[in-house]
Parts: C-alpha cells; structure tokens; sequence
C-alpha cells in the first residue's frame, strides 16, 4: 500500500510539473514539447473493468496509444499501457476492452510462476494472492499484432538485493523461457518492485534486452 501511495504521488507531482512546463511554453509561443507517457497495471479485476474501460476512453481521447516501441512522436502526446506480473486476469477482463478500442500495450511476465499464483506474495490477504499468471497456451494465443510479451524475472525477486550473477540469471532465464515459448525475441524488461540495481543497464545490454522499466 505504501509503494502504491508513493507511486500515485510521485505521478500527481510529475502530472502538476509538465503542465507548468506546457503553460511556460505557451506563453512565449513556442511549440508544445511531445512526449511519451507510460500507464502501469498490474491487473484488472471483475469489478474494475468499467473502470478500466473509462479509463482507455479518457487515453484514446487525449493521447495517442502506441505500442511500448514507437519511437516516432507525432502531434498528439503518446501513451504506452504496461502490465506488470501477468495475471490470467488481464485475459479475462482487460484484453477485450483493448482489443475493442485497438489499444496495444506490453506485459511483463514472470516466467517462474505461468499457470501458478504468485508465490512471492506471501501475506495471504494481499488482494492478489489467490490471482493465477497467465499459462504458456494462454501467451501463444495473445494477439501478437497487440500485445508485446516483455520478461519480469523468473521469481519477482527484488534486485537490488541480489548478487550480479543471481540478477543476471533472472534476467537470462526468463528471456529464454519466454522466447522458447512464443518462438520470436523478447526485448523489453521491467524491474519488480522497482527495485533497482546500479549495474541493471550493463546486465541487461549483455543479456539482450533493449529497454528497461521500472
């Protein structure tokens, strides 16, 4: 809970900022920055989706929805969707709402647990505890012309605690179980927990990812 009230206000701060930053720039008429801006899930629950599905409203309303490696910025602002862990849930009640207004987003799986709750939550009342990941059918059958698989370890461990060899291993291993799964490259990586080692860029370029989010 703590994480996720710093996160909301970290967003809030950063929300309040760039639009100081677009008002600067409107008044000394010069042209308004583009940007890219990443929206984070982890999953989305039976009582969420008309929730969710406001919320992909607002997004193709006032951003431009792109997948996580568009790099070309056009006039409107970009907007990435992201899901974080893989839960089945994002099958059942995100997919359809982004297969309907063709939004493309990424998730990040954690290889070690596919058809499995996640066993690194530990606390039984966490709201997703008894929620299960997504199984290796249910990522072969993901519309590969909108949905990006992206690695999020092996076990969801927190990085920064760990040994260079034991980082790279997560990172490494769940690369090639994910590529063995869906037979083409997976490219992008996000840390669990935001949890951030100061060699994660080196260990991740030796490995062959090419981005990484927090």
């Amino acid at each position: 809970m703590l994480i996720r009230i710093i996160k909301l206000l970290i967003s809030i701060l950063y929300f309040f900022l760039f639009n100081i930053y677009i008002f600067f720039y409107l008044i000394v008429k010069w042209k308004i920055p583009k940007r890219k801006t990443i929206i984070t899930y982890h999953g989305v629950k039976n009582n969420e989706k008309n929730k969710f599905e406001k919320q992909m409203k607002i997004l193709i309303k006032k951003t431009n929805p792109v997948s996580i490696n568009h790099n070309n910025f056009i006039n409107k602002n970009c907007t990435s969707v992201t899901f974080d862990d893989g839960y089945q849930n994002f099958l059942f009640n995100a997919l359809p709402i982004l297969i309907k207004y063709n939004i493309p987003a990424i998730i990040f799986i954690t290889s070690g647990y596919l058809g499995k709750r996640p066993g690194w939550i530990k606390n039984e009342k966490h709201e997703n505890y008894n929620e299960i990941l997504l199984n290796e059918n249910q990522l072969i059958n993901l519309p590969a012309n909108l949905i990006t698989i992206g690695s999020h370890c092996v076990s969801h461990p927190r990085l920064a605690k760990m040994q260079s060899r034991e980082i790279e291993y997560e990172l490494t291993e769940s690369k090639m179980v994910l590529e063995k799964i869906l037979n083409k490259p997976v490219l992008y990586f996000a840390l669990p927990h935001g949890s951030k080692p100061a060699n994660i860029e080196q260990i991740a370029k030796k490995v062959g990812y090419l981005k990484i989010f927090l």
